[in-house]
């Protein structure tokens, strides 16, 4: 189950650090001035990644009131290092027991009622949304972060009361216990999905080799606005099928290969660097942090989103690449602010 994105991650590396506990860990190179109270400083980036004004206040309290308690230069350390910073951040802790990490984290988790709690297989009851027959439950799995996604963003858009999602987060009770009026939208929402990935656990089986050339067919390419041959896009999407064919499975291989539209293709899963060209061919790319890849693909389920919302998310995702590369990248933290802000102008909430 997901949480809100960057609140409790900056503390979930550091509790699986194997560093000895030492005190006096100096912050890390290239870092800000430390604040006058840093424990001012370090709560606070903590809670601006919170969107509600309550949970940010909470959010500011429990982390302000677990730094007091810290040595001194943890404290420092803490309040100057970024929070996409994972190394940076296990220095920081290493002074803090493991016990207080893991309270500290969990009072965090506990504090936040947000959309990013919702998962529609954990909190489901089994018949609301069991494995279709004949899937395998690995792919299944595939299949449910595009659903959580949807819902995510059904969440945002309506958007469901806290009092819901306090009851989804407390009990994990089935939705339909929980969400009132809102069940029936959120079954309108995920019904496309599932009944795409529920014929593809019931189609043949698709070779990697059909399914690249269904992804990258001509008519596709040429939808694009794609000069030249989608050959070698053909042969990258199929080299990579069976380089790691568990997550090329059976079942998303057939759900590719029916799926219609760009919407549909994102229904399987399938991620956003596949796109017209994919970032495959270009030269030496650069990583891009996770929370900002997944936050892309959850944008391009949205509804109402231009014809063209693929490609020009595939040429926003090559200049963070490019700026990720360069001497002053950005952190995680505001390439993840720019590309909500960038949905948010569609219409968007992610």
């Amino acid at each position: 189950m997901r949480t809100a994105i960057g609140v409790v991650g900056v503390l979930v590396a550091c509790s699986h650090s194997s560093s000895s506990p030492t005190q006096g860990s100096a912050a890390p190179s290239g870092s800000a001035v430390v604040a006058p109270d840093p424990c001012d400083a370090f709560a606070t980036t903590m809670s601006r990644h919170v969107s509600a004004p309550d949970d940010q206040k909470a959010v500011f309290a429990i982390a302000h009131k677990h730094c007091a308690t810290w040595p001194a230069a943890t404290q420092q350390c803490a309040a100057v290092t970024r929070d996409d910073d994972d190394e940076g951040q296990e220095k920081c802790f290493a002074g803090v027991p493991m016990l207080d990490r893991a309270t500290l984290r969990d009072e965090l988790a506990d504090a936040v009622v947000d959309c990013g709690i919702v998962d529609p297989l954990e909190a489901g009851s089994p018949d609301w949304l069991a494995a279709p027959v004949g899937i395998a439950p690995e792919a299944w799995r595939e299949a449910t972060s595009t659903l959580d996604n949807i819902a995510e963003l059904q969440c945002r858009a309506t958007p469901w009361p806290r009092t819901e999602l306090r009851c989804l987060r407390a009990a994990k009770r089935p939705p339909h216990d929980c969400l009132g009026a809102d069940a029936a939208a959120l079954d309108a929402a995920l019904a496309p999905a599932i009944d795409l990935w529920t014929r593809a656990a019931a189609a043949k089986p698709s070779t990697c080799e059909r399914m690249a050339e269904a992804w990258y067919s001509d008519a596709a390419w040429q939808a694009h606005h794609r000069a030249g041959s989608p050959n070698a896009a053909r042969h990258a999407l199929a080299e990579s099928c069976h380089k790691t064919a568990d997550l090329w499975n059976p079942a998303r291989r057939a759900c590719v290969v029916l799926a219609k539209t760009d919407r549909e293709r994102v229904y399987c899963g399938i991620g956003v660097q596949w796109g017209f060209p994919p970032l495959a061919l270009d030269s030496k790319p650069k990583d891009i942090c996770p929370d900002v890849e997944l936050a892309e693909a959850r944008g391009l389920l949205c509804d109402g989103l231009s014809a063209d919302a693929w490609d020009r998310e595939i040429d926003a995702i090559r200049t963070q690449r490019a700026a990720m590369a360069s001497a002053n990248a950005p952190s995680c933290s505001d390439s993840l602010t720019e590309v909500i802000a960038r949905f948010a102008r569609l219409g968007c909430k992610l």
